[in-house]
């Protein structure tokens, strides 16, 4: 027996068949094409859904920007209020002032190294879980510092503390990565960099307002050239870097920031050489810290742009070169001033600085060419 109900239209009609599962759908009712327009509605919606670059809102995406810049303070922070103790945890230790600097020296190769491994890290089990074991780290390496009472221990923790703090830099930049689209991109990155830049004193403050607001040019110098290319800007859903010429968007500027960067470095040896007035160095300083930081803002939106699957370990990668090249000038730096004076030795350095234009206009010249070249030998897998 059929389950059956009377017709409500003719009494004489006789009882209508109904199919076994009175619940399910008839699928010859009228209304199934609205059924499959609905749904076929619903789908684009969460299509368009997924395919968003970032479901965060504008002021969302800031406070996430504000909390990572925040944690990237802690490496530098940790490693600016230790030099004024220098001699005091000389002397609260019983030890000379050369090996306290070798604390100094084993920090700054941990947070070379370091952060390699924390982007790795990042890139493959996510963004939050390494946060969180960094800033872990960061806490128990503090309160062993607060406990310790001999240089072994501090020298450790020391290495235990940079361990913690280093990799954060790193890890920001996986997160402007994450949520940001190329276009605006070079703020964030601006916003990013405030956190490590006023951890240390007066002139890298203001070298991170300025990489506050020379995010806002990166930004413009991103939708200049997509307008010459005839390509059009998607905040939204975020653009596709393998066809836009993105190094010369973020390269567009930069020359002009080497140049003042080179000419400052030149004048500041040459005013320490013939002893003028303090003020005209610590003025070259300061020009000196803002140029310095633009560049490195420029660049670190370029690196996050042109790795953005593995935006974190770049960052990590270039922050090893950054670390041994400093390492490296501080190593030399005061040998050459007593050899050649500082005039000649930071002539040096300005035609070192002044040499790496043309680099970056290879860059950006050929840059598309060779991402091109990478992305066909991965058989297209990016």
């Amino acid at each position: 027996m059929f389950p059956f109900k009377m017709s409500e239209g003719n009494p004489n009609d006789g009882p209508t068949p109904q199919p076994a599962n009175p619940t399910s759908p008839c699928p010859c009712r009228d209304d199934t094409k609205g059924t499959q327009r609905y749904e076929t509605k619903e789908q684009e919606a969460d299509s368009a859904q997924e395919s968003c670059y970032s479901l965060f809102t504008v002021t969302q995406k800031r406070w996430i920007v504000f909390l990572v810049a925040a944690a990237g303070m802690f490496s530098p922070m940790s490693s600016f209020i230790y030099y004024p103790a220098i001699n005091s945890i000389a002397s609260g230790l019983n030890t000379s002032v050369e090996l306290i600097n070798l604390t100094i020296t084993s920090y700054m190769a941990v947070s070379g190294v370091v952060p390699t491994v924390v982007g790795n890290a990042a890139d493959g089990l996510g963004r939050r879980p390494i946060y969180i074991l960094t800033m872990l780290i960061y806490l128990v390496a503090n309160i062993g510092l607060a406990l310790q009472n001999s240089f072994p221990a501090l020298l450790v923790l020391r290495m235990v503390q940079s361990a913690g703090s280093s990799g954060t830099i790193s890890l920001g930049y996986g997160v402007i990565s994450d949520i940001t689209t190329p276009a605006e991109r070079g703020s964030y990155v601006g916003l990013l960099l405030l956190g490590p830049n006023v951890a240390p004193p007066l002139g890298p403050i203001v070298g991170g307002v300025v990489s506050s607001k020379l995010g806002k040019l990166l930004d413009s110098d991103y939708a200049s050239v997509a307008r010459t290319h005839g390509l059009e800007v998607n905040r939204v859903f975020g653009d596709d870097l393998r066809n836009f010429p993105i190094e010369k968007a973020r390269l567009r500027s930069v020359f002009y920031i080497i140049m003042g960067a080179s000419l400052s470095i030149l004048a500041y040896g040459w005013l320490l050489c013939f002893h003028v007035h303090f003020s005209a160095p610590l003025v070259m300083q300061f020009i000196i810290g803002a140029t310095s930081t633009a560049i490195f803002t420029i660049l670190g939106a370029l690196l996050t742009d042109i790795n953005s699957s593995a935006s974190s370990t770049a960052a990590a990668s270039a922050n090893v070169i950054r670390c041994a090249l400093a390492a490296t000038g501080l190593a030399v730096v005061e040998t050459m001033v007593q050899k050649i004076g500082p005039g000649w030795c930071f002539t040096i350095f300005s035609g070192i600085t002044a040499a790496m234009g043309p680099l970056l206009l290879l860059e950006r010249e050929r840059g598309l060419g060779w991402r091109n070249k990478i992305y066909q030998g991965n058989g297209g897998s990016g």
